[in-house]
């Protein structure tokens, strides 16, 4: 009976560990396809429209394409941490859950030993 818990258990944490993670990895193609769409489109409409000379032009776009690689860093910088940090409060909580199990599986178990040894004793009684 306690082995059905702890696997229903164990099969929920990893459920909500894949959905979980599935989800971050569809919201990081997004992420990672609008800022190239974004880029793209920035520069095509910045060339179209560029008043300045070919000179000026391009020093404009090089110093653009700079200003997007940073910001695209920092925001790759500040998803890595956000994932670090969900990953740690995941791993918190699977231990959480895990301790809880193993605590009560423990319990279970003594329980079932006195039980044993109890009945044992009534039958060594009589």
């Amino acid at each position: 009976m306690y082995c059905r818990n702890l696997e229903k258990r164990l099969k929920k944490i990893s459920d909500v560990m894949n959905l979980q993670q599935s989800k971050a990895e569809a919201r990081k193609k997004g992420l990672v396809k609008g800022l190239f769409f974004g880029t793209f489109l920035g520069a095509v409409l910045g060339v179209l429209y560029a008043p300045d000379k070919g000179e000026v032009t391009r020093q404009k776009t090089k110093d653009e394409a700079i200003r997007l690689k940073e910001q695209m860093e920092e925001h790759f910088e500040q998803g890595k941490e956000r994932a670090s940090e969900l990953l740690e409060e995941k791993k918190g909580q699977a231990e959480e859950i895990w301790l809880s199990t193993k605590t009560n599986f423990t319990t279970e178990s003594e329980n079932t030993e006195v039980k044993r040894d109890s009945d044992e004793e009534e039958q060594a009684k009589e």
